[in-house]
C-alpha cells in the first residue's frame, strides 16, 4: 500500500540525505492541496528568498565576526562596544534556501559574507585606519542550522497533520482532511517563525556570500 504523502515527507524530513529543496517541493505539494496559505507562502519565500527584512524569520540570523581587509595581513576582525557587538555581528540572510545550501556544501572553512554600503560607510566613519572593504565571516555550521531548521520546521508540520488525522492517499486528501486541515492550530502554525529585527541588521542583509578556500 502507498504511504501517505505526509508519512513520505515525515520520512524526508528525517533522512539528513534528502536535500532541503526536494523536501520543500513536497511540503508545498502538500500545503496547496489542503488550502495552507501561510505554510505555502512561507515555502515560497524559502525557494525564492525573501521579500523583505520584515518577513525574515529569526532561524535566519545568523552569528558571526565582522573583519575589515587589511592590505598587508588579509582579513582582521574588528572590536565593538558590547552595546552594538551582537547586532553588528550578525546578518539576516534573505536569499533562497538554495544558496544558502550550496555555500554550506561547497565551503572549505569559514563562509564571508559581503556587507551592506551603509554599513560599510558606517565603518569607515567609525574606525580608524583609511577606508577599506568588510564581511561578516560565519562559521558553516551557522548555515546548517539554518537547513536543520528549515528540516524541523516541516516535520514537525506534519507531525501536528498527522495527530490530526491528516495522512492523505498517496498525493491526495479527502474532504474530510481538508475540511479539518482549515484549524487555527494548522493554519496559524507560521505565526512564530518571525522576529522583528533592527535596522542594523537589515542593512547588512547581502546576497554576495563568498567561501574561503
Amino acid at each position: 500500500m502507498e504511504k501517505g504523502i505526509i508519512i513520505q515527507i515525515q520520512e524526508m524530513a528525517s533522512d539528513e540525505s534528502v536535500n532541503v529543496e526536494t523536501l520543500l517541493r513536497k511540503a508545498y505539494v502538500v500545503a496547496h492541496k489542503l488550502h495552507l496559505n501561510d505554510f505555502e507562502e512561507w515555502i515560497q519565500w524559502e525557494q525564492n528568498g525573501y521579500p523583505n527584512s520584515e518577513k525574515i524569520p529569526n532561524y535566519r540570523v545568523v552569528k558571526g565576526r565582522i573583519k575589515s581587509f587589511n592590505p598587508y595581513y588579509g582579513w582582521q576582525p574588528i572590536v565593538f562596544p558590547a552595546n552594538i557587538d551582537e547586532t553588528i555581528n550578525s546578518m539576516n540572510l534573505a536569499f533562497p534556501i538554495s544558496s544558502i545550501s550550496d555555500a554550506y556544501l561547497n565551503n572549505r572553512g569559514s563562509i564571508r559574507f559581503t556587507v551592506g554600503e551603509e554599513i560599510i560607510t558606517f565603518l569607515n566613519d567609525h574606525t580608524s585606519g583609511p577606508p577599506t572593504n568588510y564581511c561578516l565571516e560565519i562559521s558553516p555550521t551557522e548555515l546548517k542550522r539554518v537547513i536543520s531548521t528549515v528540516c524541523n520546521k516541516i516535520l514537525e508540520w506534519t507531525l501536528i497533520l498527522e495527530d490530526k488525522g491528516i495522512i492523505g492517499r498517496g498525493l491526495s486528501f479527502s474532504d474530510k482532511e481538508k475540511e479539518i486541515a482549515q484549524q487555527s492550530t494548522i493554519i496559524n502554525y507560521t505565526n512564530n517563525f518571525f522576529s522583528t529585527v533592527t535596522s542594523s541588521q537589515i542593512q547588512q542583509g547581502s546576497s554576495g556570500e563568498q567561501n574561503n578556500e
